[in-house]
């Protein structure tokens, strides 16, 4: 185990992603792959709010069969989950920009519930917004952090100018910025 750069969590080497799996293989055929990572040594997990939301069901169905799993563990302290959020809006593409507070609250709070979790381990903005300053969309990370909501928050998607800003407004105002 090694910790995340700038953080307090530990995690495996390999990173399990969810996103396919849990939305075709049938429970008798994900959770004891689930366990086996597990069981590998294995820690760390990755789903986003969105995988699922292009199917049929159109729901976040990769968090809601992981957050299953994960009732079923007594060792929940020691798996680390990352979920994404922000993406754009399945059902309505033209409206390319979902990074604003309330979506990305919106997003964390259908994420808990689907993981059956208080708080998520690691974030992930799923998109950027370029038109919107980079200082507001950390700050906005930063009052999710605060509430308890999310411990740690990173970027998807974003360009390497971006996160360079990012870097240097956390720095500047003394805020872990994205991880």
């Amino acid at each position: 185990m090694k910790n995340i750069p700038g953080t307090d969590l530990p995690v495996s080497p390999l990173c399990f992603g969810t996103g396919s799996v849990s939305l075709t293989l049938p429970d008798e055929e994900l959770y004891p792959l689930l366990d086996a990572f597990v069981d590998a040594g294995g820690n760390f997990f990755d789903t986003a709010n969105v995988y699922g939301k292009w199917a049929p069901w159109f729901d976040n169905r990769s968090e809601q069969r992981l957050g299953k799993w994960l009732a079923g563990r007594s060792d929940r302290d020691h798996i680390v989950i990352a979920t994404k959020g922000a993406h754009y809006d399945i059902k309505d593409p033209a409206r390319t920009s979902r990074v604003t507070l309330t979506d990305i609250t919106a997003d964390i709070e259908e994420s808990l519930r689907a993981l059956g979790q208080e708080t998520i381990d690691f974030y992930w903005l799923h998109r950027d917004d370029p038109t919107r300053p980079i200082g507001e969309i950390l700050e906005d990370c930063e009052t999710l952090r605060r509430a308890g909501k999310l411990r740690w928050y990173g970027a998807s998607n974003f360009t390497a100018e971006r996160l360079q800003q990012a870097h240097d407004y956390a720095k500047a105002h003394g805020i872990a910025g994205f991880t």
